[in-house]
C-alpha cells in the first residue's frame, strides 16, 4: 500500500512538471501522434474513429492504392486484390505445364502459364500428356491410367479357354501383367479342348488332332489291305446272287440315328433280291440273315440298283428305291420295260413284297426303267429331294439314245417316268442313264446339278463322254448341249461312273470324279488300266477335264475306274476323300483304292493311301464302292466294297465289304 501512494503521487507531479515545461499546442501533438503512430492520418483501431489496419506503415490505411505485395494497402479485407498471382509452372521442361498453381506477383520461373496444364508428374520430363505408355507402374501419359494394354512393351497373352496351358493364336491379348485365363504360349489348335495341345499325346479315333501337328500320327488307315481282313464280311446267301453288284449306305431308314445297309443281289432265283442291314453294323453276317429281305414275283434283276439316303414320300425317315432294270414286258416285244421301287416305310421280314411299295414302270416301251438310281439331289432347290431314274435304252429321240427322269418329291404315289423331267440323249447308242448322280452342287449355286456319264458314244478314235446339266432343273430338255468333256487323250470309256467326290480340297464347292476304265496303250492297243479324273468344282462350274482334272492312273488289267463314290471323310480331317472301284479283268486281283482328300496331283493309283486288295482274282472286288454312311455309329464314315464274284458259298454268291473309318 506504501508502494503505491509513492507512485501516484510521483507521476502527479510529473504531470505538473511536464505541463510547466511545453505548450499546450505541442502536448496536443504529442497527444494526436499517440494514436496515429505512422503519421498517415489515421488513428489506430484502439482509439476512437480509428480504422488504420497497420498504424506502424504510413502506406497501409483505407483508401490507400492497393501493390501486389502480400499486404492489404487499403484496409479492405482483401490482399492484392485486382492482381492476377496465378502462375502454372513447367519445371521438367516437358512442353507441358502443371495443374497445381504456383501464387506470386511475379512469374516464379523461366516457363510459366497463366492457364493449368496436365501433366500429372512435373518433375518428370516422360510423364505428360500424350506420352507413350510403358509398363512401369507410372501414368506417362496422364490419363489417369496405369499401365494400360496398349503400353509400347506390353506382353502378349493368349485365351486359354481349355485351362491346357496353351493359348488360342486367333486370341491374342497385349496387358503389361498376365490376364486370368490368358498364357504366353499360342500353339494350342483347339482352344476349347483340354486334351488337344502340342504337348498332349495323340489319341486315335476321337476325331481330334491331339498333338496339334496337322497329322493323323499313323491313326489314319494306310497301306495295303486285304478284304479278307475286313472289319466286317456278308457273304451271298446263294450261288448265283451276284451279291454285291450294288451295295451303299441308304441313310436311316428307321430313325434310329444310326445309317443302313442295301445290297442288291439281281442274280438269286431269276428275279433278284435286295436286302437290308439296320445299324449298327458290327459283326460278319449273311444274307440269309438279313433282318429285311425285298422280293418280288416277277422275273427281273431286283437289286441291279439300289440308292438312299433321303426323304423322298416326305414321311420324316429316309427311304430305301431299288431299281429293276429286267422287269416286265407289257408289250411283248421281248424287251424289258424297267421298274423302279420305292419304300413307304422300314421294311423287315424274310419276304417283304415289292408290291407294298411305291412303283414307277416302263409304260410299255422297251426302256430299262431303274438301271441307274440318285435320290440325294433337289434340282429345284425347294428343300425336298429328287428321285433321278436312268433309262438307258429309251428312244425318244433315237433309238437306245436313253434318257434320265427326274421324279420331284415329295412321291405319295405311283408316278410314271413321263411324269417328271426329261433330259434324254440325242444320238444312236448314246444310252443316256446307264451312269449319272445328282448329288452335287458343282458351282456352288445352292441347285444340285445332273452329271451323265455317257461310255458308249464315239468321237472318232475315242469313246465315251461325261456331261454336266447345271440346276436349277425345270423342263425337259436335251443332253449333249450341256457342259461337256469328250474322250480323248488315250481313254475309252469316258464316263463308265460318275460320281460326285464331294469336297475334296476344301473350297466349298463340290467336285465331281469320272471314269475311263479302259485306255489305249501303245500301237492304239486297248488295255484295261483305267483312269480316274478328279474336277474341281467353282463358281464357274467345274475345271477343264483335260488341262485342270487330277488324274489317278490303274495298272495292268484292273479297270480302274469301272466303280466311284465319295468316301466322305473317312479318316476325320474334315477333307471328303475319294474311293475308286476296280473290279478287275481276268486274272487280276481287283479291288478298290482310297484316296485322302486334299489332293491337286497326279497320282498311281498303287500309291493310293489306302489299298483294298481283293481276296482272290474273279471276285470282282471293287465292281461297286460306296462311302459317306457310317454303318457302325462311331462318328467316323465308312467305306463298302461289292465283290459279285466271291464264290465262298458258291460260285458268283457275291460278298459285300465294310471298312470302318478311323483316324484323329
Amino acid at each position: 500500500m506504501r508502494r503505491l501512494l509513492l507512485l501516484t503521487m510521483s507521476l502527479f507531479l510529473l504531470v505538473i512538471l511536464t505541463g510547466c515545461l511545453m505548450s499546450s499546442e505541442e502536448f496536443q501533438e504529442i497527444y494526436e501522434h499517440s494514436m496515429d503512430l505512422d503519421d498517415d492520418g489515421h488513428r489506430d483501431p484502439k482509439y476512437e474513429f480509428g480504422d488504420d489496419c497497420d498504424d506502424h506503415d504510413a502506406t497501409v490505411y483505407p483508401g490507400a492504392s492497393e501493390s501486389c505485395n502480400e499486404v492489404d494497402e487499403d484496409c479492405d479485407g482483401d490482399v492484392d486484390e485486382g492482381f492476377d498471382k496465378t502462375w502454372y509452372l513447367d519445371e521438367d521442361g516437358d512442353g507441358e505445364f502443371s495443374p497445381d498453381p504456383v501464387v506470386s506477383c511475379t512469374a516464379p520461373g523461366d516457363v510459366v502459364s497463366r492457364n493449368p496444364g496436365a501433366d500429372c508428374d512435373d518433375r518428370d520430363g516422360s510423364v505428360r500428356p500424350g506420352a507413350p505408355e510403358y509398363c512401369d507402374g507410372v501414368d506417362n501419359d496422364c490419363d489417369g491410367e496405369i499401365d494400360p494394354d496398349t503400353a509400347l512393351d506390353a506382353a502378349v497373352w493368349y485365351t486359354d479357354g481349355d485351362g491346357d496351358g496353351y493359348g488360342d493364336p486367333a486370341s491374342p491379348l497385349s496387358a503389361c501383367t498376365q490376364p486370368a485365363g490368358a498364357v504366353s504360349d499360342d500353339t494350342d489348335c483347339d482352344d476349347g479342348e483340354a486334351t488337344v495341345n502340342p504337348g498332349h499325346a495323340e489319341v486315335c479315333n476321337d476325331f481330334l488332332d491331339n498333338d496339334c501337328d496337322g497329322t493323323d500320327n499313323t491313326c489314319a488307315r494306310t497301306g495295303t489291305l486285304s478284304l479278307a481282313n475286313a472289319d466286317v464280311i456278308i457273304l451271298g446267301g446263294v450261288q448265283g446272287a451276284e451279291a454285291g453288284v450294288a451295295a451303299c449306305g441308304i441313310g436311316d431308314l428307321d430313325g434310329d440315328g444310326v445309317h443302313d445297309l442295301g445290297i442288291g443281289a439281281p442274280g438269286v432265283t431269276g428275279r433278284g433280291r435286295a436286302y437290308v442291314f439296320y445299324g449298327p453294323i458290327t459283326a460278319d453276317s449273311n444274307l440269309q440273315d438279313a433282318p429285311a429281305t425285298i422280293r418280288d414275283t416277277e422275273t427281273g434283276c431286283l437289286g441291279a440298283a439300289i440308292a438312299g439316303g433321303s426323304d423322298l414320300t416326305g414321311d420324316g425317315l429316309d427311304d430305301f428305291v431299288i431299281g429293276d432294270p429286267c422287269w416286265g414286258d407289257t408289250n411283248s416285244d421281248g424287251h424289258a420295260d424297267g421298274a423302279v421301287f420305292i419304300s413307304q416305310e422300314p421294311p423287315s421280314g424274310t419276304e417283304s413284297p415289292v408290291s407294298d411299295w411305291l412303283t414307277i414302270n416302263g409304260a410299255g416301251f422297251r426302256q430299262g426303267v431303274g438301271a441307274a438310281l440318285s435320290t440325294r439331289g433337289d434340282v429345284d432347290s425347294d428343300g425336298r429331294a429328287d428321285l433321278a431314274v436312268g433309262m438307258p435304252y429309251g428312244d425318244r429321240r433315237e433309238t437306245d439314245c436313253g434318257q434320265v427322269s427326274i421324279v420331284h418329291g415329295p412321291i405319295t404315289e405311283n408316278p410314271s417316268t413321263s411324269s417328271g423331267i426329261q433330259l434324254y440323249g440325242i444320238s444312236e447308242g448314246q444310252n443316256v442313264g446307264v451312269t449319272f448322280t445328282h448329288d452335287l452342287d458343282a458351282n456352288g449355286d445352292g441347285y444340285s446339278d445332273l452329271l451323265v456319264g455317257q461310255p458308249e458314244i464315239e468321237s472318232g478314235d475315242y469313246r465315251g463322254r461325261v456331261e454336266i446339266a447345271f440346276g436349277p432343273i425345270r423342263e425337259d430338255s436335251s443332253l449333249g448341249v450341256a457342259s461337256t468333256w469328250s474322250g480323248g487323250d488315250g481313254y475309252i470309256g469316258l464316263g463308265a461312273a460318275v460320281a460326285s467326290a464331294g469336297d475334296v480340297n476344301g473350297d466349298g464347292y463340290d467336285d465331281i470324279l469320272a471314269g475311263a476304265p479302259r485306255t489305249l496303250g501303245s500301237n492304239w492297243t486297248q488295255t484295261y488300266s483305267g483312269k480316274v479324273y478328279l474336277v474341281h468344282g467353282g463358281a464357274d462350274g467345274p475345271d477343264d477335264l483335260d488341262e485342270d482334272g487330277v488324274i489317278f492312273s490303274g495298272e495292268g488289267g484292273t479297270e480302274a475306274g469301272r466303280a466311284l463314290s465319295s468316301a466322305g471323310d473317312f479318316n476325320g480331317d474334315g477333307y471328303d476323300d475319294i474311293l475308286i472301284g476296280a473290279p478287275g479283268d481276268g486274272d487280276d486281283l481287283g479291288g478298290a483304292y482310297l484316296i485322302y482328300g486334299p489332293v491337286s496331283v497326279n497320282r498311281d493309283l498303287e500309291d493310293a493311301d489306302l489299298i483294298l486288295r481283293a481276296e482272290e482274282a474273279h471276285h470282282l472286288a471293287g465292281a461297286s464302292v460306296c462311302g459317306g454312311y457310317d454303318l457302325n455309329g462311331d462318328g467316323y464314315d465308312d467305306l463298302v466294297v461289292g465283290a459279285p464274284g466271291h464264290d465262298e458259298i458258291g460260285v458268283d454268291a457275291g460278298a459285300v465289304y465294310i471298312i470302318f473309318g478311323r483316324g484323329l
